[in-house]
């Protein structure tokens, strides 16, 4: 990742960002997440993560079944993408 951020990327695609780091290697993590200017788009399973999101997509088998802008997730409903399948 720090290779990738040397060349000043406007998207950032990643994969269980966290996944096996220590508490340490986190905290780093999180400080260069939060002063990226960029787009990150990310995969994770971590709730605290999701906090930090302007939309949420959540996939099941392959295909886009939720759409939820954060700001709504207090709100009742949440907007729905049914597949054609």
């Amino acid at each position: 990742m720090a290779r990738a951020l040397l060349g000043n990327p406007t998207i950032l695609l990643l994969d269980e960002p966290d996944a096996h780091l220590d508490d340490d290697a986190i905290v780093v993590l999180n400080r260069v997440l939060e002063q990226y200017q960029g787009t990150v788009i990310m995969a994770t399973h971590r709730p605290e993560r999701l906090a930090h999101a302007d939309v949420i997509w959540r996939l099941e088998n392959c295909s886009l079944v939720e759409v939820t802008p954060v700001k709504s997730l207090t709100e009742p409903t949440t907007l729905s993408v049914e597949s054609g399948h």
